[in-house]
């Protein structure tokens, strides 16, 4: 797997310092959760192995139905890592359920989406759209 210039300065980054805190979440009840450059490194590294023996490849571009936490910048990472164009895409949460599969059908052939990664448990919104587009669940 190819590494992108991004990615190579961030994990030189790690390499100096990996237990360094890298981000800083604050949920609604204004709880802190920090995650260190190396936690960040390795959930992404995991990311994108699981990708590239999917299929994903240098160039792919990769549509992120994650929630906005860390899973969402872990994927996001594996995606620089992977060579690939991470497109953050409106989570489900944000929409009438109802309407979300619709959504991504008209939002996932304007960014030319060759791959979807969303939670497992959001299969059941994965969209039907021509061509057809890699799951990543």
């Amino acid at each position: 797997m190819k590494r992108s210039h991004l990615f190579l300065e961030f994990s030189d980054a790690v390499a100096v310092n990996d237990t360094e805190v890298a981000l800083v979440f604050v949920d609604r009840n204004r709880s802190e959760l920090s995650y260190s450059r190396g936690e960040l490194l390795e959930n992404a590294g995991s990311y994108a192995r699981y990708f590239s023996e999917k299929g994903v490849r240098p160039g792919d571009v990769v549509a992120l139905a994650h929630r906005h936490n860390f899973e969402l910048l872990s994927v996001f990472w594996a995606c620089i890592q992977a060579g690939a164009l991470p497109v953050v895409l409106p989570y489900v949460d944000a929409f009438p359920r109802a309407s979300y599969s619709a959504l991504l059908e008209r939002l996932l052939p304007a960014c030319s989406a060759r791959w979807l990664s969303m939670p497992a448990d959001m299969e059941p919104f994965s969209p039907r759209v021509e061509p057809e587009i890699g799951l990543l669940a």
